[in-house]
């Protein structure tokens, strides 16, 4: 059995992120790109604010 894509478990995490963190809300659910001061880059897979407004 292959395990599945990355895409089919962000898709089912963004779908439960309630499981993760009651009030837990979805801002972006593909690749978020971040940069940092040295010039290197890298991203997030899910982008989310909690009930605080809190990244």
């Amino acid at each position: 059995m292959r395990p599945p894509h990355e895409n089919v478990l962000r898709n089912a995490l963004v779908q439960n992120l309630e499981l993760i963190e009651p009030g837990l809300r979805p801002v972006q659910f593909e690749e978020y790109p971040l940069s940092n001061a040295h010039g290197t880059r890298g991203s997030i897979d899910i982008l989310a604010r909690d009930r605080h407004q809190m990244w």
